[in-house]
Formats: structure tokens, sequence, C-alpha cells
């Protein structure tokens, strides 16, 4: 990973395939890997296209971040009415601070930079359809046969796909009704709520795939890879490469079976300051009518995972009852079937 930057300077690498083949190539691959610290971003995550594996889960979490920089893009060029000048200032701010990374700190130049075509930023004059490599969708897909959520990065995929009925969205402007609210106005602690709702989302996104990695490990054929050591090689030359990282390490080092980052005690303050500005932020996006999908499926995530008691009981319920699916139950073993249309 790490794009033209990183052929040139340094990638960060994902191998697979045998401890021989691997120790035979490692000293070439350290020798052009980016550093962190001295130490080379190049790891080996086990057998066959086990480091492809990695590097895919690595674009599922690219492909969150990005729609989630977007979304706080839009709110605040549609929510606030600043400029892409103004808006690019903001990011400068975030990534002097927890939010520091590769994605926000192109993403404050990209809004800096004028049309040399037309007047004004040429932010602006790019066609609004975003296009994919396919590497999101593997990565959702895979989560689904693997049964592992990952549903900021599967919205982050969706909301591509929308974006290509440029057509579409185009008569149904005129034709779906929206509300008419006032800007968003930083008096209220607009772009403070923002920042909270994008480190409480970027962390989810890094859960997320994180959790694919743990999840996917197969029994006893060599598959070294982890959530710590991805991590380990994510921070430095590769697009998701951030601050955030070294927490993560931490956590996971802390703790070397924790199943899932949402679990992790070093994070627990991080929710406390961050979620309240993520359901904040929410809130003004969609009595606004602006889209935010991934801003979303974030909080949708955290307040799953952290709910005891969800509606599954009805789905089975209800899949026992058109289907004779059958359901479990939860004060004595085995499996039960009810006559729930008996007259």
């Amino acid at each position: 990973s790490g794009g033209e930057e990183g052929a040139r300077h340094g990638p960060s690498l994902m191998a697979g395939g045998t401890v021989d083949l691997f120790a035979s190539v490692a000293p070439a691959l350290n020798a052009i890997a980016a550093k962190h610290d001295g130490f080379p971003c190049c790891s080996h995550f086990g057998p066959g296209g086990t480091g492809h594996f990695v590097k895919m889960v690595h674009n599922g979490i690219e492909y969150a971040i990005m729609q989630l920089i977007g979304e706080a893009y839009v709110l605040m060029r549609d929510g606030a009415g600043l400029s892409s000048t103004q808006i690019a200032t903001v990011f400068d701010a975030w990534n002097a601070g927890p939010l520091n990374s590769y994605l926000f700190a192109i993403t404050a130049a990209v809004l800096r930079v004028d049309d040399d075509l037309a007047a004004g930023a040429l932010i602006d004059r790019i066609l609004d359809q975003a296009r994919e490599k396919g590497t999101g969708q593997w990565t959702v897909r895979l989560a689904l046969e693997f049964g592992v959520p990952v549903p900021t990065i599967t919205e982050a995929v969706s909301a591509r796909h929308i974006s290509r009925y440029g057509e579409d969205r185009a008569r149904a402007k005129d034709l779906l009704p929206a509300p008419e609210l006032a800007n968003l106005d930083d008096g209220s602690g607009f772009i403070d709520e923002l920042e909270q709702a994008l480190i409480a989302a970027v962390l989810i996104s890094y859960a997320q795939g994180l959790h694919l990695i743990t999840a996917a490990k197969p029994e006893g054929d060599g598959w070294v890879a982890s959530a710590e050591l991805a991590a380990r090689t994510w921070r430095a030359g590769c697009v998701i490469r951030a601050e955030f990282l070294e927490k993560i390490i931490a956590a996971f080092v802390h703790t070397p079976d924790l199943a899932n980052l949402m679990l992790a005690p070093e994070l627990e303050a991080d929710w406390q300051t961050a979620i309240p500005g993520l359901r904040s932020t929410l809130c003004g996006a969609i009595v606004r009518g602006i889209p935010v999908p991934a801003l979303a499926s974030a909080i949708a995530y955290y307040d799953g995972f952290r709910s005891t008691r969800l509606w599954s009981s009805l789905i089975q319920a209800q899949r026992d009852c058109f289907g004779a699916h059958t359901y479990e139950r939860t004060d004595r073993p085995g499996i039960f079937h009810t006559e729930w249309l008996k007259k």
C-alpha cells in the first residue's frame, strides 16, 4: 500500500507465502519498505494469499475513512456554507490533533488546489461520481461469508454506487421533498462536535476491519495475521497510516486475545468524549436532509455492540412462524418450534 508516493519512497508491504520463501526475500522487501522509527513496515502474515487478504481489509478501512471524510466535507459545505478554503483550514486543524493521518492531510491539500481551466477551486469542477477498483466490495463479500459485521465499510461501498446515479439524483431533487432549515452554526460548537464524530467513526472503522482479520483466522495452517501485526504494518507508507494506530497497537499488546477493538479498555475515554459528538452531528445532518450513511452506520454499530438485548428474538420468532426454522430459549437448552398461528 502507498500509491505512487509509496512506490517511490517506500510502501507498506503485507506479504503472504511460506516462511522460507518470505525469509529469502525479506532483506529486499525490508530495504524498500517504509520505515516507522527505523523499523520497516513489512510483515509476513501467513501462507498463500494471506498478505493480499490483509491488504484487501486495509482497502476496506480506507473506503470507510474516505467516506467519513467526504461526509464531513458535505456537512461543512452544504450544512454550514463553508468554502473549500475554509474547510481545508478545518482539516488542517484536525490533522494537528487526534485525527492526524495521511488522508486528513491530503484532504486539506486537495481542497486548496485551484482549477487551472476555470475560476475557483478544482474540487468544485470534479464530477460527483466516485469510482472503485473493487477491493471494498471484496471486503464486504468476505465479511458476509465470515458473518462479521462491517457496516461502515459496507455503507462506504454503497455510497460510491449511489453516487453513480447522477442523472437520477438530479431528477429526484425536484421530486423528493427536503427539509429547509438554517445552516449549522459553529457558535453551537458544530465543528468541534464533527471532529468528535470523526474520531469515533474512524476508530469504529478500524475496529470493523481488524475484527475481520481476527475472525478470519483458520486453525493450524501457519496463519500469523493479527490485528496488532496489521496495525504495526500500517504505521508508515500506506494510505490509512494514522496516529490512532499507536493506541490500537497498545490495546492489542495489553490484551493479545482481544476479539474486537470495541472491547478495549484503552478506548473507554475516547468513547466517552467522542460518541456524544457523533450523536449530535447525526441529528444535525438528518433533520437537514444531508446524507451521512457512514457516520450513521458507525453509531448503529456502536449501539448494537453495546446492547445486551437486540431485536433478534422477534426475528427468530418470525422465522419460526413462517418457515418453522425453530429457535432457542434463554431459560433451558434445546431447539424449539411453536405453532404460532394455531387457531
